[in-house]
Parts: C-alpha cells; structure tokens; sequence
C-alpha cells in the first residue's frame, strides 16, 4: 500500500498540492473559501478637469493605490460623468445620499423661498426690512455752506438738494451790525470748537486782514443744515458802511428805485430782517457793545414792515384778515462782553432798557433764555426781567488761554468759561418750542419753497416800497 503522505503517484509523478497559496483559483467558491487575504480593490476618485480650451470636461480616473507589482491591476472601465448646468454646483460623489442630492445647493434658490437679501432679517420674533433700516439712518452731513440768497440778492435752489421730507426742523437766523460775530456764533452752535482754526469755522469769520480793512465775509444769506436737522441762516450785516464802500468802489449799480446808496442799503437791511422774521423760528440779534439805540430801532422798523403770513391754498374758508400772524422768537446776544456786564447791576439794566423798548412789539423776546441755570444771581428774581438776553465773553481771551503755561490755573474773569456759557445757550435754543411758521406744518422742502415764495413778496412789498418813498 502506497503511502498517503508521499507526494509521488503510481506513473513516478510528483502532485501537486491544492492548497498552494500561490495557486489562482478558478472558481468563485473556492475564492470565498480560501482563507489568504485576497487584495482589496483600489479606490477611485472622480475629479473633472477642464482643458486650456475650456471645452467640455473629461472624467479621469485616479488610484491612489502603490505602485508595486505585487498587486494585481484591474481591469480599467469606462466611467461616464454628467456635468450639472450650474457650474457652482459640486461634482456628483459616489457617497452621495438621495436625500442630500435633493437638498439646494448654496447659489440655488427655489420658487417659493425668495433670495436672502431680498427677505426680512429675522431676530428671534422680530423682522426688520432693509429699506426700513435705510429709511432709519443718519443722513449725510454737510461739508460746506450754500447760498440761499447771493449778493446780487438774488434766490438760489441749490439748497434744497441738502433738505428732506421731515417735519422735525428748527430754523434759526442772525442779523447784527458790521463785526459784531455773528458768523462766528452761528459757526459755534452748528459744532465748530472754539479751539478751531478759523479755516475749519461752518459760517467764514472775519480773518485778521479783512477786520483791520474794516470789511465784510458774508454777502447775502448762507445756510447750513446739522445732523440733527437744524437749519442756520446767516446774513450780511446790517445798516454796514463796508458794503455801501464796497457798492461804491465796484461801480454797482443800485436798482432806480432807490434815491441814493444809503437808501439802498437800508431797505437791502431791512429786506434781510423781514425775511428772517418770517421763515424763522428765532433769530439771534448779535450786538458787541450795549446798546445802539438806532440798531434797536431797526428791528422795530422791520417788524412793523413784515408781510402777514399767508394762508394755505387750500384753506379757503375764513379771513385773512382773523388769521393770526407769526412772530418768531428773538434772544438778544450781547456778544465781547466784558467783566462788569455780567454784575448783577449792569444785566438789570440792559434788561430793563430792552423791555421798554420792546413793550409794544409782538416779537416772542421774554421767558426763553436766561443766564440763572449758569450764574445763578442773574435770575429774573433779582433782575426784574425776564427778557430773553445772554452775554458771551470775548472769545480771543479763552484761545489763548489754552497756549499758557498755567493753563490749569486760568486767570479770573468774573464769569464762567466762554465754553460753559456756549453750550447752556446752545442748549436753551434747541429746546425752544418749535412753532409753525405757516398755518400748516412744512417739510423741510416745503418750507424752502415757501422761504422762496416769501423772498418774492418780500421783494414786491408795497409796504417797503411805500417806507423807501418816504425815506429823505
């Protein structure tokens, strides 16, 4: 009996082993049963490239398998990738589940869901618009005046590019002599420091040069409109011998129904005054020296010369006659004053000599401003007045103040800072209560075009013209 272990058959042939690690298997049953690690099957990674033609793409397959020789390579097949129309959307994976190829891609919008910057932003339960929120911000501050009415007197429309469609507006004018810093206060109530250089002043100051030359800055009216939507309106100044000088030496000629340059200037003055005290809700009245009772008699003057207040076109039931007529509010700013102005004895007497002037006018010139909230013996407890007046310290003083070397230890003028004082006027000003102009509340453009249609009747009045026949 031949042995079972013996390798070689009956015809002295060697046999071979079936279980030959090295063998290929022929058929899928034995492959499974075969315990030896057979090697797995490389993975693919699809990727699309694009040539340099920017055709259409290829597929091309990857291995990311060795290189070595002991495993077997596969047959290659052929693959065939769709490319999606969009060409932000992703290649397709072989990972990819249904449910997230049936998701929208970031850039891909869907009939019923609008895109997001056309949707509301929401925060929690609350909703807010995009145009809402545009609606809601700060406009634009000005960088620079513009004219409302130029030196040849004449109506400007630039300015209603700068105005809006609001009804929360305060306009506030000045009118004063030659010198006495009215664009300088208007200037420091707009936001201008009184550090500033005179270059970075809202409203032009009188620089060194044109003061020793006794001239003039402003010419005409200028306005400037804040964030906060006031409106300032600054004028030349009144009854000035700088701009009769300056009509003389220029040659310019004076409308024929003046009789002489010294009646043109004065019905150009009170042409300013009577229009300021009709679109105004109030006007500052700057004087550097106390009192000129001429300058005071002025202001009558043009309130006496002030046209009515118009009623509105659609208001046609009623008398213009019964109708009420506006008057503006009017602060008296004694403006360089000195230390003994602010005594309580030399302010009972300027106060006392402006009532009695002002006993019979109409103006709104008591119980607005007052120096008690700064300096408390200035109250109409002991001056026996309450006539909207407020004295502003030389400003020259506090400039140079900040140069010294004991700046911290300023010397003493009697009064408080001229910053302290700047900012309680300030503040008594804006708080006044804003009263309408017309017998209807205006816009911001409605009023520029009612100042424009009040320019107008002013220029045509016949009580001016009347007033300039009768002047010597």
């Amino acid at each position: 009996m031949q042995d079972m272990s013996d390798p070689m058959d009956r015809g002295g042939r060697r046999r071979k082993r079936r279980d030959r690690p090295g063998r290929k298997v022929s058929n899928e049953r034995e492959r499974e049963t075969d315990p030896s690690p057979t090697p797995s099957r490389p993975p693919i990674i699809l990727g699309l490239v694009k040539p340099a033609d920017q055709g259409s793409p290829v597929s091309t397959v990857v291995s990311a398998a060795s290189s070595s020789s002991l495993v077997p390579k596969m047959p290659e097949k052929t693959i065939v990738v769709l490319r999606s129309r969009d060409e932000n959307r992703p290649s397709p994976s072989t990972t990819t589940s249904t449910q997230q190829a049936l998701l929208p891609t970031p850039g891909e919008t869907t009939p019923t869901q609008p895109p997001y910057n056309q949707r509301h932003a929401s925060f929690g339960h609350l909703s807010f618009d995009s145009n809402q929120q545009n609606r809601l911000a700060a406009p634009h501050e000005m960088k620079r005046i513009v004219n409302l009415i130029d030196d040849t007197f004449r109506w400007c429309d630039t300015g209603i590019d700068v105005l809006l469609d609001q009804t929360d507006f305060l306009v506030v004018g000045v009118v004063g002599p030659q010198g006495s810093g009215k664009s300088t206060i208007l200037s420091l109530l707009a936001g201008t420091s009184p550090q500033d250089s005179y270059r970075n002043y809202v409203f032009k100051p009188q620089v060194k040069e044109v003061r020793e030359n006794a001239g003039h800055e402003t010419n005409g009216i200028d306005m400037f409109v804040t964030a906060e939507r006031i409106i300032y309106l600054d004028t030349q100044p009144v009854m000035s011998a700088s701009v009769m000088d300056d009509m003389i030496h220029n040659e310019k000629k004076y409308p024929t129904d003046y009789t002489s340059v010294e009646n043109c200037i004065e019905m150009q003055s009170l042409q300013l005054a009577t229009f300021l005290m009709t679109v105004c809700n109030v006007i500052l009245v700057v004087e550097d020296w106390f009192t000129d009772l001429n300058f005071l008699r002025f202001i009558l003057n043009a309130e006496m010369l002030k046209p009515s207040t118009p009623l509105s076109n659609h208001d046609g039931s009623g008398c213009q006659d019964e109708a009420p007529d506006y008057f503006p509010h009017i602060v008296f700013v004694q403006n360089k004053a000195g230390r003994e102005d602010f005594s309580v004895e030399s302010y009972r007497t300027m106060s006392q000599t402006l009532q009695q002037v002002l006993a019979s006018s109409k103006l709104k010139h008591r119980g607005s401003v007052s120096m008690g909230s700064v300096m408390p013996g200035l109250m109409p407890s002991t001056v026996n007045s309450d006539i909207n007046m407020f004295c502003l310290p030389h400003m020259e003083y506090y400039k140079t103040d900040q140069d010294a070397i004991l700046s911290f230890l300023p010397e003493y003028r009697g009064c408080p800072s001229f910053s302290c004082l700047l900012k309680s006027l300030r503040n008594q000003i804006l708080a006044m209560p804003r009263c309408l102009v017309t017998h209807t509340q205006l816009s911001e453009k409605n009023w520029f075009h009612y100042a424009a249609r009040m320019w107008d009747t002013v220029r045509k009045s016949q009580l001016l013209a009347e007033y300039n026949r009768l002047l010597p």
